[in-house]
Parts: structure tokens; C-alpha cells; sequence
């Protein structure tokens, strides 16, 4: 991530376990005053990690930033799955021809995680998709198109391709 390699090679890493969607959505709600309802949907989609949390709350009235790349996410998940290519090309066109390496790849990670809560979904197992908002949308996805794991993995993996691609410059559109 944010160290230099040099200074990273030098350290030795710390991982700790996530924290529980409780303990995040109390951290919200008394640090960043956020009311409830708000708390309990960032903590659900957080993962543990205030750090993660903080990045989608909302500030000045916006969403966070991570909480744009995750809408961003689900505009590219809903224009794939489109029967028209009209949506697929005007996502395509929305890229910037340059910067694969920032906000593109931050995109895909969206969709990523996107396709991973899809692929959850399609194996039996929607209670682990961390937004309960979006189990409905992904379970009517997955029927309409006949999405089931294979397919949800498939995608998922053709999103890491692209994902080494854009680190490798490429561009995005």
C-alpha cells in the first residue's frame, strides 16, 4: 500500500482480526455521529475494518469515497449484465483512456466485490454478502440471467485479468 518498498521491506506486517460489525457500528455512530441505520449499513459492508468503514461514511453530505466506488461497482455489474450492448459501451465510454493503475482499478475492485457477493448468492450462502440492501438485487440478477457459481466465478476471474491489465497501464476503455 501507502509505504515506500524500502521502508516496507524494513518492517514486519501486524495483522489483526476484524473487528465485529458491532464494535464498527459503535465506533461510527460515537466518532462520526452517524445515526443507526446509517452505521449498521457501512459496518456491513466494512468488513471489520474502520479504516474501510471511514472511507464510505459520508462527508459533507456526499458518500464516501469508497461508497462512489462500490455505486460505481454495481452500474458496471448492472451494464454487463444488460441484454443491450447500448449500457455495456456507454460504461466503456465513461472510463477515462488513461489512469488504468487509480481510479479504474479501485472501480474493478468494486465490481469484484460486487461479483464476489453474486457468486455468494448463487452458492447458497446470501447471508455472508456483507450489504443485506443488496442481496435482493443480486438473488433477481443471478434468476434472470441464470447466473450460478460457475458463471459468478468466471466473471470474477475475468475481472482480475483486467484488473493486472489496468496495473500494467493499459487502457482502460
Amino acid at each position: 500500500g501507502a509505504l515506500l518498498p524500502t521502508i516496507r521491506s524494513r518492517v514486519l506486517p501486524l495483522r489483526l482480526a476484524p473487528l465485529s460489525g458491532a464494535e464498527v457500528t459503535e465506533f461510527l455512530m460515537e466518532e462520526m455521529g452517524l445515526d443507526t441505520k446509517t452505521a449498521e449499513r457501512i459496518a456491513a459492508t466494512a468488513r471489520g475494518a474502520i479504516g474501510r468503514a471511514l472511507r464510505s461514511a459520508p462527508s459533507d453530505g456526499k458518500p464516501g469515497s469508497l461508497e462512489r466506488q462500490r455505486q460505481r461497482g454495481r452500474e458496471l455489474l448492472l451494464a454487463a449484465l444488460s441484454s443491450s450492448a447500448v449500457p455495456r459501451m456507454a460504461a466503456a465510454h465513461q472510463q477515462a483512456p488513461a489512469g488504468g493503475r487509480g481510479e479504474f482499478s479501485d472501480e474493478l475492485d468494486a465490481l469484484g466485490e460486487w461479483l464476489r457477493d453474486l457468486l455468494a448468492v448463487a452458492s447458497g450462502a446470501a447471508e455472508v454478502v456483507g450489504d443485506p440492501d443488496s442481496r435482493a438485487l443480486l438473488q433477481r440478477a443471478g434468476e434472470e440471467h441464470d447466473i450460478g457459481a460457475l458463471e459468478a466465478a468466471a466473471a470474477l476471474e475475468k475481472v482480475s485479468g483486467a484488473h493486472e491489465l489496468a496495473q500494467g497501464n493499459v487502457n482502460p476503455q
